[in-house]
């Protein structure tokens, strides 16, 4: 800079264009072909400490939405490793959600609350599916039944290769339930779909904000959610 203004003082207009190219080539080459991002997890860090706050202070149904909203950024995000992992996030949460169900109707009609407990934890993923064919066969359009059916397919992504589509199909069913037009923002990169209602809890759609800024978009999700033509929630 020092030699750039003494250079515009004297006049050299040749020596101050030549200086400002070898800046501005370098700029303008880096803003047209970013670099791959060096940690594209890093955002699973901040969804993991969220998730581990929610617990904390009571909110298990903020806490599972922030696990069903990691997993569909990125299936192997540190949450859901967490999750699956033995250790203390895992003995946290199913601690958390075993309180929960102490106090949870065991009747039919409750089904669709127990899957949304069971459907967390590893353990009981199995017992969550067989609750949601019953809240489905029950309550089959209801918007709240194909998100939980979303976030179940989401904890099976492990395993079955299948799964990341089954969800997104599921969450595309529930374009009116505000929770599940975060996660199918988050499963599609489309940040269109986070025009929801104020939330009780705002940090989870400002993550979600955050997460799809830095994420480059994924054309398949696109095409479905355009296909699908979700409609925007008032």
């Amino acid at each position: 800079m020092v030699d750039l203004v003494r250079r515009l003082a004297e006049r050299q207009w040749r020596q101050v264009a030549w200086r400002i190219l070898l800046v501005a080539v370098p700029v303008a080459a880096l803003s047209w072909r970013p670099e791959v991002d060096p940690d594209p997890d890093r955002w699973g860090y901040f969804q993991l400490a969220l998730l581990v706050a929610y617990v904390q202070a009571g909110d298990v149904d903020a806490a599972i939405n922030v696990l069903d909203d990691a997993r569909a950024t990125n299936p192997r995000a540190e949450v859901s490793a967490a999750v699956l992992a033995p250790g203390s996030i895992h003995d946290l949460l199913t601690a958390a959600v075993s309180r929960r169900w102490a106090i949870t109707p065991q009747d039919p009609a409750s089904a669709l609350a127990q899957a949304h407990l069971a459907r967390v934890v590893p353990e009981t993923h199995a017992l969550a599916g067989r609750l949601l064919d019953v809240a489905t066969r029950t309550l089959p359009d209801s918007p709240m039944a194909w998100r939980e059916r979303g976030g179940w397919w989401l904890g099976r992504q492990h395993e079955d290769p299948s799964a990341r589509r089954h969800a997104l199909e599921a969450y595309s069913r529930a374009p009116d339930d505000p929770s599940a037009r975060i996660t199918l923002a988050l499963l599609t990169s489309n940040s269109r779909l986070l025009d929801v209602r104020p939330m009780t809890r705002p940090e989870r759609l400002r993550l979600a904000r955050a997460v799809i800024a830095a994420q480059r978009p994924r054309s398949t999700g696109a095409r479905f959610v355009s296909e699908a033509k979700v409609p925007a929630v008032r």
